[in-house]
Order: structure tokens, then C-alpha cells, then sequence
């Protein structure tokens, strides 16, 4: 089948008007992908087994210590914590492969409005113009992720009270 296909096209190619047999055709022959029996060979296999998967290896706790973090005002010290998360999530994401090099750049956006401030020159380049773009969407979201979270363990907390008041009769 393939190779009809390349035929096909070959034929149409070597058939332009003002074209003889003996010229090379205007546009190279596409090319193809490697067809499925030879992709096959180069995926890794995978056995369904009834053990479960090791154990992730438990990574060490990362632990910053400055006593000059205290002289910061309340407010500013923490959305410098908060933005720093951001960018050490997002390093660890992109260094895993499950998050695009973009979002590194707008968390790093972030942090460099945490300490300076919006900036009131224009991005230098286009990579600087998306990421000043995603580091607002990056910080809707975190926000929202964050009274999402808030509002699931206000949520269960009021859960909690509420049985404990239908387990004592007081309801």
C-alpha cells in the first residue's frame, strides 16, 4: 500500500508539464513515517503483573532558613514564600517533563513582581511577552487552587461538626 502511495507520487511528480523523464521531479518524494512493524521494536514493552509498583524513593525535605526573612513585612514575606513555591514546583515539573519550559518562565515572572515589582518597561522579546501573560493566568490559578483547597477543609470541618452535633442529639 505504501508503496503504491510513493509510486503515485512519484509518477505525479516526474509528470509536471515542461518536465521530461530524464530531469529530477520540482518537489522531493514526502517522507513517511516509519511504518508499524518497525516502530514496534523501538517501544519499550510492557507486562501487566499482579505486583505493585516499587516505592518512589522519598526525596529529602527542603529546608530554607534566613533570620533576615523576619525583617520583611508580614504581607510581602509571605507572597515571597508563596511565589517561591510556585518556581520550585514548576522546576521540578519541567525538569520531570510533565509541564512545558513556559511555565518555569512566568513562575519566574512572578517571583521577579514579588521582589521588584510590575516592571514599566515593555517585555524585551516575545518569550518575555507570553510569560509576563502566563504568569497572570499561573497566579489565577494557584489562587483558585488555593480557595479550592480552603474552602474543601472548611467543608469538612463543617461536616465534622455537624455529625458530631447529630451524634450527641443537639441538631
Amino acid at each position: 500500500m505504501l508503496a503504491a502511495v510513493e509510486e503515485r507520487i512519484a509518477f505525479q511528480l516526474t509528470t509536471l508539464p515542461h518536465s521530461d523523464r530524464n530531469s529530477k521531479p520540482l518537489f522531493p518524494p514526502p517522507l513517511l513515517m516509519l511504518p508499524a512493524p518497525r516502530i514496534a521494536g523501538l517501544l519499550t514493552a510492557w507486562v501487566a503483573s499482579s505486583e505493585p509498583p516499587p516505592p518512589l524513593p522519598e526525596a529529602e525535605p527542603f529546608i530554607y532558613n534566613n533570620p533576615r526573612m523576619a525583617d520583611l513585612p508580614k504581607d510581602k514575606r509571605e507572597r515571597l514564600l508563596y511565589v517561591t513555591r510556585i518556581l520550585l514546583d514548576a522546576s521540578v515539573d519541567v525538569e520531570l517533563g510533565s509541564l512545558s519550559p513556559a511555565i518555569f518562565h512566568a513562575a519566574a515572572v512572578l517571583l521577579k513582581r514579588a521582589v521588584i515589582g510590575q516592571s514599566s518597561y515593555p517585555p524585551s522579546n516575545r518569550i518575555a511577552f507570553l510569560a509576563e501573560i502566563d504568569a497572570d493566568v499561573l497566579d489565577m490559578s494557584m489562587r483558585a487552587r488555593e480557595d479550592i483547597k480552603n474552602a474543601r477543609k472548611k467543608a469538612e470541618e463543617h461536616l465534622e461538626e455537624m455529625l458530631a452535633r447529630a451524634r450527641a442529639g443537639t441538631l
